[in-house]
Formats: C-alpha cells, structure tokens, sequence
C-alpha cells in the first residue's frame, strides 16, 4: 500500500456518526417531502426499512473538493475491520481510478467521485457527471484470498 495524500488525511477521532431516516412509513404527498405517517392508510406512502441504524462518515479532500466515505456504525462505533478497508481504499484509490480507466469504465474528464461507500461485501465508488446528468457506481469485491477486484458497474 502507498502512502499517499488520502490515507494521510484519515485519522480515526474525525469519524463522525450519522443517523439515518428512522424506519417506519413515509407519505411523500403533493410537496414530494416525505413526512413520517402511522399506516400506508394515510396516502401514497413507502416503507423505508433500516439494515443499519446509522453509519460513520469521514470527509477528505479530493481534487479540490471534499468527498465522504461512509462506513458501517453501530452506537457511534466503527468497527475496526471497516476502518481497516476505509484506510485500504484511501491509499489505493487513485489506483483503483486507473484501473476503471484502463478498463474504459471511467472516464474523469467526464465524471467525478461522489462518494465511497465502505460495506460487508464490497466498496462502492460513486460517480456523478460533469457534462451530463448521470451517476453510477463501480464495486470492488474481495476474491477468496482477500484479493480486491473490480466486480462491475452499477
């Protein structure tokens, strides 16, 4: 792994806890905001169901802008096997960018990272159009031998 400009910005203490929506009906109405109601009886209404409660956010500086890289939390704790692959990421991430590149998956004059996404089962980068209104995402998977590959778009 290189030490680079990513991976010395991360410092554990700057984690920050993010609540999500709380579980339960939304009734997105007229206004298209959605308001948290007590039964689908209310309206046009969508269950929102939560796997995790919250996650843990680190923002870094990339290209001159800042980018959050989300990681799994439970009670405001961001267990050490995601810290471990957040810090993976950040020291391989301009490796992974040309790797898409190289594959004709990405093209950066066009799209920008948005985000990262740290999960069980894969790490998500997500990109936005600069030209264009489009967005998608690349997943990278671990093989048997704990291997990073690049699984696909999404």
């Amino acid at each position: 792994m290189a030490n680079n400009q990513y991976i010395a910005q991360f410092e554990k203490a700057k984690i920050k806890t993010v609540r999500f929506r709380e579980e339960g009906f939304y009734d997105y109405g007229v206004s298209g905001i959605p308001v948290k109601v007590e039964s689908r009886e209310s309206g046009k209404c969508v269950l929102f169901e939560l796997e995790r409660p919250e996650q843990g956010v680190f923002e870094f500086d990339y290209n001159g802008y800042k980018v959050d890289l989300y990681m799994p939390s439970d009670n405001g704790i961001v267990e050490d096997v995601y810290i471990k692959d957040a810090k993976y990421v950040l020291a391989m991430l301009d490796d992974w960018l040309a790797i898409l590149v190289a594959k004709d998956l990405l093209d950066l004059s066009q799209d920008d990272l948005a985000w990262i996404n740290v999960s069980d089962t894969d790490i998500e980068l997500h990109f936005v159009g600069i030209n264009v209104n489009s967005e998608y995402s690349a997943y990278f998977e671990r093989d048997k031998d704990g291997v990073w590959f690049v699984e696909g778009l999404g």
